[in-house]
Parts: structure tokens; sequence; C-alpha cells
């Protein structure tokens, strides 16, 4: 059955119990993608609706490869819980909860924003504007972004629903307009469940104000994110 609700309304009352959750919990509380629960718990915590561990925790699982057999991987993750009223931090259970904030972003801990958060940043911050991927590189060259950091981390974003990306359509596969694939930030929880209806339509026009008027909205909506 289809969850009812938006991607956000769905997390916050899946938290409602205070039981701190990682996001492979809420998907299952939820009965929403890892990829709709990823995009709707970080922007909780960024809009500081819920905590989140100031460290990550390890832990160690097997996982079946096929006939690669059995390989170990250690997984970090996060854990969740709804933000207190007046507190930017709590403790529970020996583990540090804490507000949103840019130095907790880097895995590494020291304060400094990896560039694939640089990059992601400065999309949402201009969401209902879209930018080629070279004036992105234009925009964060003083902090040593790439033209090749761009694009392999837009992709990622795209696989988790933030971003579209588009270029030109050419049979089953897209190659780069002259100033390189448009991009634009996409709102989980105005997208809804079909990329097709007018939410995704409404979200994508940046796009259209962007490129010349001669090119049509139906050639970037034959296919979703």
């Amino acid at each position: 059955m289809k969850p009812k609700g938006s991607t956000r309304s769905l997390v916050l009352a899946a938290l409602v119990d205070n039981k701190p959750k990682s996001q492979r919990d809420l998907v299952k509380a939820t009965g929403l993608s890892g990829k709709a629960v990823y995009s709707a718990v970080f922007l909780c915590w960024k809009k500081g609706l819920v905590l989140r561990t100031r460290e990550p925790i390890y832990e160690s699982e097997r996982i079946f490869r096929g006939r690669g057999g059995i390989v170990q991987n250690t997984r970090p993750y996060h854990l969740y819980l709804l933000k207190p009223k007046g507190k930017d931090s709590v403790l529970v259970d020996g583990r540090e909860f804490v507000a949103f904030d840019e130095k907790y972003l880097d895995a590494r801990g020291g304060g400094k924003l990896s560039k694939a958060q640089m990059i992601l940043n400065f999309i949402e911050k201009h969401a209902g504007k879209a930018y080629f991927s070279t004036e992105i590189v234009e925009a964060l060259k003083d902090k040593g972004v790439l033209v090749r950091d761009v694009m392999a981390n837009v992709r990622r974003f795209e696989k988790r629903g933030l971003v579209y990306v588009r270029g030109y359509k050419m049979d089953d596969r897209q190659t780069p307009f002259k100033n390189g694939y448009l991009i634009t930030w996409l709102d989980p929880d105005k997208l809804g469940k079909r990329p097709l209806k007018k939410p995704f339509k409404e979200q994508i026009k940046p796009f259209m104000r962007a490129l010349q008027p001669s090119l049509s909205l139906k050639e970037f909506t034959t296919s979703g994110t």
C-alpha cells in the first residue's frame, strides 16, 4: 500500500516515540524508499526538526555477493530523533545528538566541508534556479572544485532524488549542452511519488528559463529522475 502523507511528515511521525532511529529503521517504519528517507531526514535535520548523532556509528555486516561469496563490510550510519524544544543537543544512551551545523557534515570531523557537500549546498541554496555544471565550477573554483568534482557528485545526488540533471537527449543517452549539463534542486516533499506529475514539471521550470525558448518541456520529461 502506498504510504499516505508527505515524505517529511511520515519521517517525523515515525520519530514521535522519541526512540533514536537510523535511516534503515525509518525505511521500515514509513514504507518509503531509502532514497526518499535519505532526502527527507537530511532536510529535517537541516531545518532544525530533528537531531542527529554527532559522530557516525560503525557496524560490521556480512553481504552476499552471489558468485563472489560473502564479504565483510563496515557501514557508517547515524541515528535521528525529534528535536526537543529549546535544545540543540541531548545525550541518549551515551551518544550525543546535535542540531545541524556545517562542521558536522564532514565525515572526518575536521569542520571542513567536503567538495560534495559544498556542491550540494550551492544547488540547494539556489533552489528555483538552474545552473550549468560549468557555472557551478566557476562559483566554487576558489574552494578547489573542478568540473570532474561537480558531475561525479551530481550523479550521486541524482540517484538520491536530490537534483534533476539533463543534457541533449540523443537516442538512449544524453550529451552535455555547450556549457555543460543543466542542474536544479528537487524538493522531495513537493515532488511526490510520480516524477511526471505537475509538481515535477513545476520544479523543472528553471530549465526552461535557462535554455532557448525553442526547447520544449517534453524534451526534459521523457524520463524522470
